[in-house]
């Protein structure tokens, strides 16, 4: 019984606290072995990405600029590496 009503409590702190995330079609890199950070690189409050790992075309790193929920590859050049 103990086991059944933590089981339940669980499950309702779940319910309550989780986040889900919402496809918002970004037309990101689709990457494996993958990295991923956020960071405001051009000072505007939006949080950009950072992107690394293996793509179809091999190893990728790219950062988009995010504006507004708009990601834009920025073609930073970077040399592609993967996790």
């Amino acid at each position: 019984m103990k086991k059944y009503v933590l089981l339940c409590l669980m499950a309702a702190i779940n319910i309550l606290f989780c986040q889900s995330f919402t496809d918002i079609g970004a037309g990101l890199t689709g990457v494996y072995s993958a990295s991923v950070d956020w960071g405001d690189y051009d000072n505007d409050g939006d949080l950009d990405i950072l992107l690394t790992g293996w793509a179809n075309a091999g190893y990728t790193s790219k950062i988009y600029r995010n504006d507004g929920g708009i990601f834009t590859d920025i073609n930073a050049g970077l040399p592609g590496i993967y996790y």
